[in-house]
């Protein structure tokens, strides 16, 4: 019995401690599960807190469980303790609204709203989006809601602004077609403010008008909107003074829009705040009414929410106010034009009435009447024929047409004056006549017409004379001007018919150029038909002497051989001839005499040559085109100029490609290289420096050929590139140059289709660029005003 009972305690011994091992590890894997369980309750507490969206969640009794750190400075909580407590403890004024949304969620609905509004405790509202959810609990309960909120004022407000945006434009629409229907000042003034309050949604609105009294008051004329006896206490001014610093005053003095943002707390707004805040008017914009420099009044414009008006809306504003003051001035004119049309009809009822009373006494003055009318009607008909016939001839003339009054001051220009000087009619009447002369003759012109003004003195009155003009670009440029002085009741007029001689003067340069070409060629011919003459004389006696002293060296190599012959049969003979060899250095004539010849023969080539390039230079068929090697048209130009380029030490480059024969006139190219290497190397001379340097290259692009002439000279002006190819423009001292050497170049290239640029910098040189076609177009008609343009640099 006792081995039995043992046995049995023995069994649930191990039975008790198997168990307590089994209940050791659950409430070990309890501890674990508990564990994570706080750790993920931390992480999602800490994700909570940490959002940046403002989240609270709550319980049943809609106590705290957690709140984001959002929702903590969107709601003003800080670093108060509210977990644990109830939401209506926190906020004890929540609505009766909220409440009903808090159970409705708690039932299991999902509520939301975009945009709800939400009054601050300040007195502000903020607008918020919000979402509300149940989150269930372990049994799958509803155990609380959560509420998700984010504050959109800012969007809010823009839309709000792009809201008012919209109506002032649609205000502006309206108040344009209000212009157009008006009838009279008043009625339209109304219309324009009721407009503003029920278009655009304002609160008020107002017009008024600034009196020039000592006061300087400013009087209300009309109004719309919620008004309530509020402009009698206005005694508003626009005088520097408390009741003219407010938007009033200082619109209409400053001449610009006046904002006040709050009119609770501006304080300019003081002497109106108390009657305004009654009354709803939370911010006030003043847009002047301008008239020119005048301002005619204001148009004064309330909302019921502070900060209502942005950059936008008063530009629109005052784009309405700019349109309203139009208005008032037009229909004041219509007013002033009515009243006069009513007056005179008036007067000329009073007139009928003492006509029929007086018929008798008046009939012959009435008959002398209708004759002077007939007759003025008849001077009036033929001074508008007149002045027709001579706008027609002024605008119909080729001739540019200018007239000024006895001042200088213009006061006509036809369309032909205006393309010669490239003013607009705008830009040229009401100036001086100064504004068509260059400056350097402006004293003399204001001399002239001063004389003439006052002794009828001029001697280019009556006279056709060239004169200098000046373009609207400040081109001067060379021109014919007839002057007439015309004698009017008003005044002396000075008229010009004027020519822009540009073109014929450039011909004229063309012309002597050419002739000066062509007596050169029959001087030149002359010269080397001179020349030649003796040349071949030279020439022919040279290759004898050549030839003779070839024959005599024979002979002295043969006696230089016989010399021991010779001593031993006649001593005395080899003596003397010996005598002889040493007074004529006969060795040293043996040794050098035939490199001299040499060196005179090429001498003679060279003259030879150089009167062939002369000849085929200033040749007399200039026009004729043929196609030729551009390599010896400027071969033909550098041997004009090589001696002047030894002699001031010029080192010359030449960089040639291959080149196709190109369709041109040789003379006028030659004529065209000569004055750019002409030109450059007075540049180089210019610097002062004893060496040089030019570089020819060429090259061909596409279907054309390009030559360059670069130098290391003085460089030209970035100022002086705009007009370096216009005639007689020149930047040489006077007496140095004529102006005329690039323009002629430069339309000998664009009469053969070509261009003519240039570039370079002051100190750094030049490089002038001939590019040439190498088939040459066909000539412009005869007649024809377009031809290939060369652009200019």
């Amino acid at each position: 019995m006792q081995d039995e009972l043992e046995q049995r305690v023995r069994i649930r011994t191990r039975a008790l401690a198997r168990s307590n091992e089994a209940l050791r590890s659950e409430v070990a894997e309890r501890e674990r599960a508990e564990a994570s369980l706080r750790q993920v309750q931390e992480q999602f507490r800490l994700f909570v807190e940490h959002s940046p969206a403002a989240v609270a969640m709550f319980d049943r009794q809609m106590r705290y469980v957690l709140a984001s750190r959002r929702w903590r400075t969107d709601y003003g909580l800080g670093d108060r303790e509210i977990i644990g407590r109830s939401h209506y403890e926190v906020f004890p004024e929540v609505p009766d609204r909220w409440r009903e949304i808090h159970r409705r969620v708690l039932a299991g609905e999902v509520l939301g709203c975009e945009e709800d509004p939400f009054p601050r405790p300040d007195g502000h509202t903020d607008w918020v989006r919000w979402e509300c959810r149940p989150w269930p609990d372990a049994s799958g309960a509803v155990g609380g809601l959560i509420m998700c909120t984010e504050v959109v004022t800012e969007r809010k407000r823009a839309e709000i602004r792009l809201q008012r945006v919209e109506r002032a434009r649609m205000a502006l629409s309206r108040c344009s077609q209000a212009l157009v229907r008006a009838v009279d000042e008043p009625s339209f003034l109304r219309e324009i403010c009721r407009v503003i309050v029920e278009v655009a949604g304002y609160r008020l609105c107002w017009v008024g008008f600034a009196e020039h009294d000592a006061g300087k008051a400013v009087r209300p004329v009309a109004h719309a909107g919620y008004e309530d006896g509020y402009l009698k206490t206005l005694c508003v001014s626009w005088d520097d003074t408390d009741r003219g610093r407010g938007p009033v005053g200082r619109a209409i003095r400053s001449r610009r829009p006046s904002v006040f943002k709050d009119v609770a707390n501006d304080p300019n707004f003081a002497p109106w705040r108390e009657e305004a805040m009654k009354r709803g008017y939370a911010s006030v914009i003043g847009v002047p009414l301008l008239c020119e420099a005048e301002a005619l009044g204001v148009v004064v414009i309330y909302a019921s929410e502070p900060d209502a008006f942005d950059d936008e809306e008063v530009a629109l504003l005052r784009g309405l106010a700019d349109d309203l003051a139009f208005g008032v001035v037009s229909l004041r004119a219509r007013a002033e034009r009515r009243k006069a049309r009513e007056e005179l009809e008036r007067a000329h009822e009073e007139l009928e009435r003492r006509v029929d009373l007086r018929t008798a006494e008046l009939s012959r003055a009435n008959e002398q009447l209708t004759r002077e009318v007939a007759d003025r009607e008849r001077a009036e008909q033929a001074l508008r024929s007149s002045e027709r016939l001579y706008r027609q001839l002024t605008e119909g003339t080729g001739d540019a047409i200018v007239v000024a009054d006895h001042r200088g001051v213009i006061t006509l220009v036809n369309p032909a004056a205006r393309r010669v000087f490239g003013y607009d009619e705008g830009e040229a009447l009401g100036r001086p006549l100064s504004l068509l002369i260059p400056e350097d003759h402006q004293v003399d012109h204001r001399g002239a017409v001063r004389r003439f003004v006052e002794d009828r003195e001029g001697h280019l009155v009556g006279r056709t004379v060239e004169l200098r003009g000046r373009r609207k670009g400040g081109e001067v440029f060379p021109l014919e001007v007839s002057l007439s002085a015309i004698d009017l009741p008003e005044g002396v007029v000075l008229l010009g018919a004027i020519r822009d001689v540009t073109d014929r003067q450039r011909m004229q340069a063309r012309i002597s150029q050419a002739e000066k070409l062509a007596s050169l060629g029959l001087l030149s011919a002359g010269i080397a038909h001179e020349i030649n003459n003796p040349l071949a004389y030279v020439s022919n006696n040279l290759a004898v002497l050549e030839r003779d002293f070839a024959a005599l060296s024979e002979i002295l190599d043969v006696h230089d051989q016989a010399r021991g012959d010779m001593l031993r049969a006649c001593p005395d003979r080899l003596s003397r001839i010996d005598e002889i060899a040493e007074e004529f250095d006969l060795p040293y004539l043996r040794r050098n005499l035939g490199r001299l010849l040499a060196s005179t023969k090429q001498g003679i080539k060279r003259v030879s040559d150089i009167v062939q390039n002369l000849r085929g230079f200033t040749r007399l068929d200039q026009t004729a085109v043929d196609r030729v090697d551009l390599h010896e048209a400027i071969a033909s130009s550098i041997e004009m100029v090589r001696g002047r380029l030894a002699h001031h030490n010029i080192t010359l480059e030449q960089h040639w490609a291959d080149l196709p024969p190109v369709s041109c006139t040789p003379a006028q190219i030659n004529q065209v290289v000569l004055n750019l290497l002409v030109n450059a190397l007075q540049a180089i001379e210019a610097t002062g420096r004893d060496h040089g340097r030019i570089a020819l290259s060429t090259r061909q692009q596409g279907d054309e050929v390009v030559l360059e002439v670069v130098d290391d000279g003085v460089g030209i002006a970035e100022s002086d590139l705009p007009r370096i190819f216009d005639p007689f423009y020149t930047t040489k001292p006077i007496g140095q140059g004529t102006g005329l050497g690039l323009s002629i170049s430069h339309g000998i290239i664009r009469d053969h289709g070509g261009r003519l640029e240039v570039d370079g910098r002051p100190g750094l040189g030049a490089r002038f660029r001939i590019v040439l076609p190498v088939a040459r177009p066909e000539p412009p008609p005869e007649g024809d005003p377009t031809g290939p343009a060369a652009p200019r640099a």
